[in-house]
This record gives structure tokens, sequence and C-alpha cells, in this order.
């Protein structure tokens, strides 16, 4: 008798320590980075034990799962054996045992599973902070244990299953989906989201994408007269001015405002004493390789280099930082201009500059009639198949694309128009 009051009395605990694990799983997993930092900054058992367990995710969850299958099991049997007990003693029929048993099974699903996860999610930080140190103690009295199984069981299994160098990877549109919801559940506010969503647009361009274009560079040609220089510097305002030999294409370095407004050169040994090194990088350069490299040469402004060794145009420090955060003020070109601009409901002022990248991350990707092509406003040339005109339209799927502004022989400007159904490529000369 004293045997079956016992275990009457052990099964809510059992119970107890099942929501104990199960909560506690729940309740580590949930923390998030910004708490974890807090814990490890502040003192006490709590936040060493937490520190410790999540150190070691897998084996945390595989003493939570040793300690849970444990409890559980011993809770059915003790249930069980309590149900046979009274049916032997004719205090039950068959299918009074059979409810109780059905009964012990949804407490155990109710108060050791669901309810201490709901509870555990909503106050991780209080669960974790009461339930580290007890865990922590579970974790290093089934170490030995842990060991085995993950020695000669689960790693093994592990390796056959899921090969550790087959790594899951995020593609952009995954990460923009998670950018999307985390701004949704109030874990990011919308400037954050947007500067993020910017970084992540960056990372698919290109150098070439961000330059200022070789025929907008303002350089110096150390040919010229000194005086020519300081004419570039009072007009222009850029911060660096690239000085190059005879050719464009024969950049030798660049030359600081700054310097040259203090020393006010006259000859051209006084020309040479002020030009500084500059770095060459290749088009296809990603923006994050850029920045090393710029970084690591201490310098903020690179000659960006064609697949033929000529200059294809110049890219700063602050053209990509403009990108993520918005234009800093001194772009390699001094350009302040906003790339694309919505002027009313589905209509667009476009840059004839904007890359075709950016223009497919904003638009959709679009096919060009031939290779080479990395702008918009090459783009339209080469569907018109003739240099523009202001006035010119071309139609790509439900977009009517008309010239607005032309510099020389370059379309500046385009204007988008979002048509409710496809239209055919159209072709039109302006009177």
């Amino acid at each position: 008798m004293t045997s079956f009051l016992f275990m009457i009395v052990l099964l809510p605990l059992l119970l107890v320590a099942s929501g104990f694990f199960s909560g506690g799983e729940t309740a580590l997993f949930r923390l998030s980075r910004h708490q974890q930092l807090q814990l490890s900054r502040s003192p006490g058992i709590a936040a060493a034990a937490i520190a410790h367990l999540l150190h070691d995710r897998n084996a945390f969850l595989v003493t939570v799962l040793l300690g849970n299958m444990f409890i559980n099991v011993l809770y059915f049997v003790i249930s069980s054996v309590l149900v046979l007990g009274l049916e032997e003693r004719n205090l039950l029929n068959a299918t009074a045992g059979g409810i109780l048993n059905i009964g012990a099974l949804l407490l155990l699903i109710l108060f050791g599973e669901v309810l201490p996860k709901l509870i555990a999610a909503r106050y991780s930080l209080g669960w974790s902070k009461f339930a580290a140190v007890p865990l922590l103690t579970v974790y290093r009295v089934l170490s030995p244990l842990r060991v085995l199984l993950r020695g000669f069981i689960l790693d093994p299994l592990g390796r056959l299953v899921a090969p550790l160098h087959e790594q899951a990877q995020l593609s952009p549109k995954e990460l923009e989906s998670l950018l999307e919801l985390s701004q949704h559940s109030g874990v990011i506010d919308d400037q954050e989201e947007k500067m993020l969503q910017q970084v992540l647009a960056l990372s698919q361009l290109r150098v070439q994408d961000l330059m200022t274009p070789r025929v907008d560079i303002v350089a110096y040609n150390l040919n010229d007269s000194p005086v020519k220089l300081m004419e570039l510097v009072t007009k222009h305002r850029l911060s660096r001015i690239p000085v190059y030999q005879g050719s464009i294409d024969n950049v030798v370095g660049i030359v600081y405002r700054r310097q040259a407004l203090l020393t006010k050169p006259t000859t051209d040994d006084q020309i040479r004493q002020l030009i500084r090194q500059v770095n060459f990088v290749p088009e296809l350069q990603r923006p994050d390789q850029l920045l090393v490299q710029l970084r690591k040469h201490g310098t903020t402004l690179a000659v960006v280099v064609d697949e033929y060794g000529g200059t294809a145009g110049l890219v700063s420090l602050e053209d990509v930082v403009g990108r993520m955060v918005g234009q800093t003020g001194d772009s390699a070109d001094g350009s302040q201009l906003e790339p694309v601009y919505q002027m009313g409901e589905n209509q667009w002022r476009v840059s004839g500059h904007l890359g075709i990248r950016e223009w497919s991350a904003v638009f959709g990707p679009v096919a060009a009639p031939v290779t080479g092509i990395s702008t918009i406003g090459g783009l339209v040339t080469a569907n018109l198949g003739r240099m523009a005109k202001v006035g010119d339209r071309i139609a790509l799927g439900n977009l009517l694309i008309e010239v607005e502004a032309i510099k020389g022989w370059r379309i500046e400007h385009l204007l988008l128009h979002l048509q409710k159904t496809p239209s055919m490529r159209l072709r039109h000369e302006a009177d």
C-alpha cells in the first residue's frame, strides 16, 4: 500500500519534471542574440550556466531529450502499474483502465509539453534563468552517456544523412523574406529594414554598377599647365582629382583638393610632389572586396579597369556607402541624383546610368538584345538600334520607356510608365 501511494505522489512530480525539461529547451533556444549578449555581460551563476549550455547546442539538445525521454518513460511505466494494480484489486474494469491510460497520456501532453513550451516561449529569459543551473547539473551528470551516444550513434548517423560539408545557405530571396518578416514582427524598424535591404542588394552588384563612368571623370592631364589643375579644383569642388599622363588610360595617381589649395602649385615638379598613389580594381569586383582593398591600402578612391586594361571609371568609398545609407556627399563624380524616383502611380523617372542589376532588383529581370550592356540607357539604345533621341520610346513587357533627356550621345533620364497589359515593342522617333 505504501508503494502504491508513493507512485501516486510521484506521478505529478514526473509531470512537473517533464514540463521543466520541455520548457527549458524552448526557453534557451528562444533567447535572442541581444538577450544572450546581455546575459554574457551580467554576473551570476545563471548567466554563466546559460552561456555554457548554449556553447554546444547539439550537446544540450541531446541532454534535454535524454532527460525528457527518461522522465516520460518512467511516467508511463508508473501510470500503467497503477492502472494494473487497480484492475487486480477489482477497483477498475478494463474499459475504465483504458480510459485512465488515455487520460494519463493527455495529461503528459498538456502539462508536460504544450503548456510549458507556451509559457517558456513567452517568458524565455525568466525561464532560462530559473532552469539554467538545474539543467547544467543534469548536463554534467549525463555527460558520459551523451558522449557515448554522440560518438557511436548520433554523429555517424548525422554524417551519413547530412554530410558536414553540405551546409544550407539562404538565397537572396529568402534573406529578403526574413528581413520583411523581422520588420513586421517588430524585431527591426522600417529604417533598419531599408538599410539591410540595401546591403543585401549591394551584395549582388559589381563595381561597374557603382562607378563613375569614364566619360564623366574629372581629371588633370600632366601635360596641361598647373593653372588647369587649380581651375579643376575650384570649379568642381571634388576632394580628389585623378591625374593622368597623356591619356586617361594612363592614370598615375590622385591629388587631394585640400593640399592643392594649401600649396597652390605653379610648376610641374610641385604638382608631382602632390600626387598620391591610387588603387586599380577590375570592374567585375564585388563591393565587399573593394571595401577590403580600400581599407588595406588606406585609401578611399580607386580606378576601375576594364578587361582590356583601359580606364573604365572611378569608384569611391562614398559610392559604396551611399548605396547602403543614401548619398554621403562626395562620390567620385559629385553626383547626388536619385537613380529611381517615383513621380506618381505607375510612373517613374530613372537615370540612364542605372545598372542592369539594379534595374532587375526594382523592376524585375530583363533580357538584353546583345551582351556587354551594363546600364538601362545602353539597353534602350541597343533596342532602338541607333543613337537615341528625346521622345524615343520602347516597350519592355508592360513597361513603356521614354527617353526624357540626353547629354551628348548618352541617355541621361528615362520616363517609365507601367501599363496594365504587355504591349508589342514599339520604336518611335521624335519629330
